[in-house]
């Protein structure tokens, strides 16, 4: 008698398209029928199972699966299966017995051994990550995420040598691998290493000099060590070569910043500008042109770009950001009014964001401006004091203290919050 039959297969082909849709509950449904075609084929018993587990059906997937057992005992994909349920309910330990099970049939994939590096890194468990994810390269070793991985462990770790040492590795196996060239020179900049980082790049642009993801990584790393002129030499070949316009936003982001540092303002907001294109979709962008032109005064340029952020549909920061900036443009356009009623509306709308991603801190940070545009100081200051308990490392609470105390003629408490604020940052300036 045949295991499967020609229907068991079809139903199970129609099952995979419905789980390529996340379409779990159609794809169970077309598995419970092909278990009923073919009750001794083990892969039958294995999706279903799957489809079961992706609905979080837990109780049922496990069941399905140890049927599956009974067909094979010793089949790698039941058992690392049955780890994976275990783990996603919580139950690390019996996860890793049913993982050392799979792993006794000599049977498991390099994905598997990925799978259960990832866990033992998420639980800090350095040391059975790095054993596992080198497994994954033994059996792979021309995969080059896998080696991103390890370098992501070791980064962890604060292990920087042996991450440097696992990029140049896969460098020499997959020299063409650009995320080697990105990571090792992003480790070199956290290093302040200007020279390793450099001939890292160097590197990358000799072997791929038409490749304007690669000028980018050169540019920014002169960037990030402040070669200016240095990287405006280079932002003019880029453009010569059309290397630059593939990543115009990315480009010019690190252009405004050169010009920034330079007091070219009105050069870094037309840099931007360009890179917009006056759809105002990026909000790094969007934010840098919003301070430049409140720094110029140029307040209707505010408002025209954050009406067009408004109108588009933002992450919570792009929003709030909007809202805020928006209502301080009519503010300083002498548009009081309608200004008040927006700093209004926009504490209510990011106190709900704040209520639903309690980690968005930028939003306390705009909550608390609009408070002090509203003369309402006492919750202004609870904010401030919120924050700075949450996040005492940071002197956003103090600054804004010093700002309400200042508007207040409260010279005494200005003055303290001062002093907190140099404590943090040495370098503060009173704008």
């Amino acid at each position: 008698m045949e295991v499967f039959s020609e229907k068991s297969l079809d139903l199970l082909n129609q099952g995979y398209t419905f789980m390529a849709v996340e379409n779990y509950e159609e794809a169970a449904k077309i598995f419970e029928q092909a278990v009923q075609e073919s009750p001794r084929y083990i892969e039958c018993y294995i999706n279903l199972g799957n489809a079961y587990a992706s609905m979080q059906k837990y109780a049922d997937a496990m069941e399905v699966y140890k049927k599956a057992l009974i067909l094979d005992s010793k089949n790698v994909e039941v058992l690392f299966a049955i780890g994976n349920l275990f783990y996603l309910q919580d139950e690390l330990v019996e996860a890793i017995k049913y993982y050392n099970r799979a792993e006794e049939t000599g049977n498991m994939s390099a994905e598997m051994y990925d799978v259960i590096a990832d866990i033992f890194q998420t639980n800090e468990d350095y040391v059975q990550a790095i054993r596992y994810i080198n497994k994954a390269i033994n059996l792979e070793p021309l995969n080059g995420n896998y080696y991103l991985e390890k370098t992501r462990i070791f980064v962890d770790q604060e292990k920087i040598n042996e991450a440097i040492e696992t990029l140049n590795e896969l460098n020499s196996v997959l020299p063409d691998a650009y995320e080697a060239y990105d990571m090792l020179s992003e480790i070199y900049i956290i290093k302040e290493d200007f020279d390793n980082a450099m001939a890292t790049v160097n590197k990358a642009v000799d072997r791929f000099p038409e490749d304007p993801n690669i000028a980018y990584l050169k540019l920014k790393v002169l960037v990030k060590f402040q070669k200016d002129d240095e990287a405006l030499s280079y932002i003019s070949n880029m453009k010569k070569e059309n290397l630059y316009d593939e990543m115009k936003e990315d480009n010019s982001l690190l252009e405004a910043d050169i010009l920034l540092r330079k007091n070219k303002l009105n050069e870094a907001a037309e840099c931007l500008e360009n890179a917009s294109n006056e759809k105002y979709e990026n909000g790094q962008i969007d934010f840098i042109l919003i301070n430049v032109y409140m720094t110029l005064n140029r307040f209707k340029e505010v408002e025209k770009i954050t009406t067009c952020m408004l109108e588009n549909d933002g992450d919570i920061f792009y929003d709030s950001t909007a809202r805020f900036y928006h209502a301080e443009a009519l503010k300083m356009q002498k548009n009081q009014d309608v200004a008040l009623k927006e700093f209004k509306d926009a504490t209510k709308k990011i106190r709900a964001y704040t209520i639903v991603d309690s980690s968005f801190y930028q939003g306390y940070i705009y909550r608390a401006l609009c408070h002090k545009e509203l003369k309402e100081y006492d919750e202004a200051l609870r904010l401030t004091d919120y924050m700075i308990n949450v996040f005492p490392e940071r002197p956003d609470g103090y600054i804004i203290k010093y700002i309400i105390f200042k508007e207040k003629n409260d010279i005494e408490n200005a003055d303290e919050a001062l002093k907190k604020i140099r404590e943090i940052d040495p370098n503060f300036k009173i704008a």
